[in-house]
């Protein structure tokens, strides 16, 4: 695997009295291993770090004096060949921006041909250790840019990433310096935005994907550390959370009710409340709310029927769960789903048999058949009050998901701000009624 280290550089002693090499030598200690004593860190990582590929060196113009100029400082201190890009001081706004810019631009995935790669890197090391000012912030500005971007290219296999501190201050009494690994931090920001896609968007794409690398590394590390048998086991967790969320997902944007309701909801709830997920929020202990966020939005979702009260009480949460999400064709369908299970309910009909090999499509139909009908006040209604206003909702629960499903080709079709009303109303109706029945059979 090819390996691109990405290394901003300062000044360092700038007092008139310093003298080379500016930064005080020292040994640095990673993944068990120390460098030899040098005042540089990228030296120091890659004398720990094998493979180095590709070398850039990020700096200000001052720094390409200093380092960079006639005396060629940087090689009396650095065995092999690097690549120096200047940065902007960044004193001004467009200063910042065209910083970003070229920070961004030495983490891309494709190949740095001025860097001699041929290739584009399978992992990209970031160290920050003597980066000038607010170098650091902006280069995990940058970091977060380039994730998001690699994202949105869909780029299937992208560069692993890691982000290395030399802690200068934390050296040991050996005076050996420990590099601090701060790539759980961008684990952890790539996970909650993965969570945050999931529940804001009702999407696992993402989720799925991080998941399953995730999972991989933290595995193969966990082998390398010699952690066997049913200690290995929670490492996988990741990977089936990610699957967990992925096949509810799918199942949302595809409209499986049976399957969200009875299989899907119930398998993320499992895993979100299983042993092993102590341990990876502990890991990753940033994520503990935005992971109680996802499952109080699949705990009410859970349910052992489809047709059956707990089934048609998960089926309008759902409903309430896909207006949130903004998904007002599978809300609007839904609805009208439920208001036929419903009608059953009201009527004393046995309910319909579960979706599946054994489901009756006859049954169903006639049930729709005799719900149509009441929508359009073919025949008069039984019961009391909450069966007279299950029969004017019907009615507006019809109109409204022919209106939504036929792309509101029509004479009068309704305005997007009123569906989106209308939905949210209609959800809350049925719950009523529904809690209504409840109430009257206990």
């Amino acid at each position: 695997m090819s390996k691109r280290l990405v290394s901003f550089l300062g000044l360092g002693n700038t007092r008139p009295e310093a003298k080379p090499p500016y930064y005080s030598p020292g040994v640095y200690r990673l993944d068990e291993k120390e460098s030899r004593k040098t005042p540089l860190v990228v030296q120091a990582l890659c004398d720990i770090i094998p493979d180095v590929t590709s070398i850039i060196v990020l700096g200000t113009a001052d720094v390409e004096r200093r380092w960079f100029g006639a005396d060629e400082l940087f090689r009396q201190y650095f065995e092999g060949n690097v690549t120096f890009v200047r940065l902007p001081m960044g004193a001004t706004t467009a200063e910042r921006w065209e910083l970003f810019e070229k920070v961004s631009g030495v983490l891309t995935e494709k190949p740095l041909e001025k860097a001699g790669e041929e290739t584009g890197p399978g992992q990209i090391i970031v160290d920050i250790t003597h980066g000038f000012r607010a170098q650091p912030v902006l280069g995990m500005a940058a970091l977060t840019y380039v994730i998001s971007d690699w994202s949105r290219n869909k780029i299937e296999s992208p560069p692993r990433l890691r982000v290395l501190y030399g802690a200068w201050e934390a050296r040991d009494e050996n005076d050996v310096t420990p590099v601090w690994d701060l790539t759980e931090l961008v684990t952890a920001a790539l996970w909650n935005s993965a969570i945050d896609s999931f529940v804001r968007h009702g999407r696992a794409d993402d989720m799925a994907k991080l998941a399953q690398v995730f999972a991989k590394e933290s595995v193969s590390e966990a082998q390398e550390r010699g952690v066997k048998g049913p200690e290995l086991s929670w490492f996988h967790y990741p990977r089936k959370l990610g699957e967990a969320a992925k096949e509810f997902a799918d199942s949302l944007v595809t409209s499986r009710l049976r399957d969200i309701i009875t299989k899907c909801a119930p398998r993320l709830v499992k895993e979100l409340e299983g042993e092993a997920a102590a341990p990876f929020v502990d890991m990753l202990p940033v994520l503990r709310e935005p992971l109680r966020t996802m499952k109080e939005k699949i705990v009410p979702l859970c349910a052992k029927t489809t047709f059956g009260q707990d089934g048609i009480l998960a089926s309008l949460r759902l409903a309430r769960l896909l207006g949130e999400l903004q998904r007002y064709s599978e809300q609007a369908s839904l609805l009208r789903e439920v208001a036929i299970t419903l009608h059953g309910v009201l009527a004393g009909k046995d309910p319909c048999s579960e979706p599946g090999p054994g489901f009756s499509g006859k049954q169903r139909e006639e049930l729709t058949e005799d719900w149509k009908s009441l929508s359009r006040g073919e025949h008069s209604v039984a019961g009391g009050s909450t069966s007279q206003r299950f029969a004017s909702w019907s009615a507006e629960v019809a109109d409204l998901r022919n209106d939504v499903n036929h792309c509101g080709i029509r004479q009068n079709p309704r305005a997007s701000a009123v569906i989106r009303r209308q939905l949210a109303e209609y959800t809350g109706e049925l719950e009523r009624i529904m809690n209504e029945i409840l109430e009257g059979q206990g």
